[in-house]
């Protein structure tokens, strides 16, 4: 049964407004302790990715950690972009590797910035449309976010397909099979020294 349009808004809206309520709860204070300083120290782990990275945080953290004793930071790698490379460059010849490790980081950041860019304007494009035909703000924010999520999600699912469709795993090579009249008797000379000859 396809929902109507209202039902649909009422839904995103329902749906947005109990996704607020949980984050003001989860960044709420606990209950009775409103208005009260904590003295617990906060916890916040930090990934770095990279040497030149860690270089930096590694100089940063102590002092931000004593401008602010009640957040303590807990440095660790992260590990997810290293495996992704390995598997994008795992194809590339150990000439062709550093073009190929490049090659992805360019794509990477080209691609995340392009897609943010597009699906930032497609919101605002809708979001001024609906407030522009009469819609709340309320509305229309939803309205424009709903494009933009709409929007990533389709083009992700296209991404699946493309490489489902395209990526098809390398063929074997092939082995060469030797009939028992191409074998060469053990101790025979080879073919190219009776032509020397």
């Amino acid at each position: 049964m396809a929902l109507s349009a209202l039902s649909r808004r009422k839904l995103t809206i329902t749906a947005g407004t109990a996704a607020g309520a949980w984050l003001m709860a989860a960044c709420g204070a606990p209950s009775g302790t409103a208005g009260t300083k904590s003295t617990a120290p906060a916890t916040v782990t930090f990934h770095w990715i990279g040497a030149s990275e860690q270089e930096m945080v590694e100089k940063r953290t102590p002092v931000f950690m004593q401008e602010h004793p009640n957040i303590k930071v807990n440095l660790e790698p992260y590990g997810g972009d290293d495996k992704l490379m390995t598997l994008a460059t795992s194809g590339a010849t150990p000439e062709d590797s550093g073009l190929a490790s490049g090659l992805v980081n360019t794509t990477q950041q080209v691609g995340g910035a392009l897609g943010l860019a597009v699906l930032a304007t497609l919101s605002t494009d809708r979001t001024e449309s609906l407030v522009a035909s009469g819609s709340g703000q309320a509305d229309a924010l939803t309205g424009g976010f709903h494009l933009a999520f709409g929007v990533g999600a389709a083009l992700v699912i296209f991404g699946l397909l493309l490489a489902v469709t395209l990526l098809r795993p390398a063929a074997e090579p092939a082995v060469a099979t030797v009939t028992d009249d191409e074998r060469v008797p053990v101790g025979a000379e080879p073919a190219w020294m009776d032509e020397a000859a």
